[in-house]
């Protein structure tokens, strides 16, 4: 290949998930469904060669990437971690009838609020830009999978078009699908998002 495919996928579903609970930098593990979508994202993706796999250091990236790694050996970056939600840590988005997650996301959509002790929308977006910088030094061509989570993965998608995070974040990706880039020497970039079928 004289370009670079690359394969960005959400972590598989956890209780928290489910629960509509903001997560960010917690360290919550796959429930059963988010272990048999990771089952399903393994059987899509057997029989890829894949020349770099990469992931967070938190725990449901990590079991979500388990069964690639024989294709490749698996290297886990923090800069792939979640942003730090600060207060918001494991509240319940639909409590207090709803107004939890409007004050969520009035606070998050600006980038420069950390959230209480957290991590704002711009750290965070610096913090992903070094990891994809680090992936994109070591892979010009080939293909490369990374496993990371909603918010990390919607600015790996800023970073490569140079969007801001609110147009990115329009892509929402649930649980263990995948968005796709081919990442070519002239600048051009092919992108598109493959669903999980349930």
């Amino acid at each position: 290949m004289d370009y670079l495919r690359l394969f960005v996928a959400r972590h598989g579903e956890t209780d928290w998930n489910a629960q509509s609970r903001a997560q960010g930098m917690s360290d919550i593990g796959l429930n059963e469904k988010g272990k048999a979508q990771a089952a399903k994202l393994l059987d899509r993706y057997q029989y890829y060669h894949f020349d770099g796999i990469y992931c967070s250091d938190l725990a449901r990236t990590k079991e979500s990437v388990e069964g690639l790694q024989a294709k490749s050996p698996l290297v886990v970056l923090s800069e792939l971690n979640e942003q730090s939600l600060g207060s918001f840590e494991g509240k319940y988005m639909d409590g207090d009838e709803g107004r939890v997650r409007q004050e969520f996301v009035r606070r998050i959509t600006d980038p420069n609020d950390a959230l209480d002790g957290g991590e704002s929308r711009e750290t965070h977006r610096a913090r992903v830009a070094q990891g994809l910088e680090k992936i994109l030094d070591t892979h010009e061509t080939g293909q490369v999978f990374i496993m990371g989570h909603g918010g990390t993965n919607t600015l790996i998608l800023a970073e490569l078009f140079s969007w801001d995070t609110i147009n990115a974040a329009q892509f929402f990706q649930r649980n263990c699908e995948v968005f796709a880039f081919d990442i070519f020497s002239n600048g051009h970039i092919n992108f598109w998002q493959e669903l999980l079928i349930e």
